[in-house]
């Protein structure tokens, strides 16, 4: 998994739950890195998940909620980094659909070794509806929801998005359904067991 993912999470814990936390886990978790990870490294997947299980170990949190929120977080330093392809993107809609073919494209020009999850997009109703299929070999499809919601939020788009666990609970295989809305704020479902 690459870097930007770890140091994205470890911000992320670090802005819910406290330096102190973060250095204790970083200094207590048996990490091949002795807790130490740069954006551009690659490190074993095994190490984010048993962060996020550390986490939900010590503190009451829905492990959903956790994922989802990890992933708007993400989203947002993702966007930070790489704004310009973004902002190629003219909505939501636009990037969620295009993840496959242009977005894992040029992240797999910037890191030939990164393994991502395969996503693939349809529109119908006339583009007011978008149906995408993810699959991941990683426990991750809540990170998938959160990464969605905060594209749809970068965007200012009236979304709703509804989730469906394709995987019998392993978190790996989901299907998503972004509906736009023609009034009201922009919102995000809660996903569906």
């Amino acid at each position: 998994m690459k870097g930007i993912i770890f140091t994205s999470f470890i911000d992320f814990a670090e802005q819910q739950l406290g330096l102190e936390f973060v250095d204790e886990m970083l200094d207590t978790m048996p990490l091949s890195t002795g807790g130490a990870y740069t954006n551009v490294g690659t490190y074993p997947a095994q190490e984010m998940l048993d962060m996020v299980e550390y986490v939900l170990q010590r503190h009451d949190l829905d492990p959903a909620a956790l994922q989802q929120a990890f992933g708007e977080h993400t989203f947002k330093v993702l966007t930070d980094r790489h704004g310009d392809l973004v902002e190629s993107f003219k909505d939501s809609f636009d990037c969620i659909f295009h993840v496959d073919q242009t977005i894992h494209r040029n992240v797999l020009k910037l890191y030939p070794d990164a393994e991502l999850p395969n996503m693939h997009a349809k529109l119908s109703d006339e583009g007011r509806r978008l149906t995408m299929e993810y699959r991941s070999e990683r426990p991750l499809m809540h990170v998938a929801f959160g990464l969605i919601n905060g594209c749809i939020k970068h965007f200012n788009d009236r979304v709703e998005v509804a989730m469906t666990d394709l995987s019998d609970g392993a978190g790996t295989h989901a299907s998503f359904v972004l509906t736009r809305e023609d009034t009201g704020p922009t919102s995000a479902a809660e996903p569906a067991a």
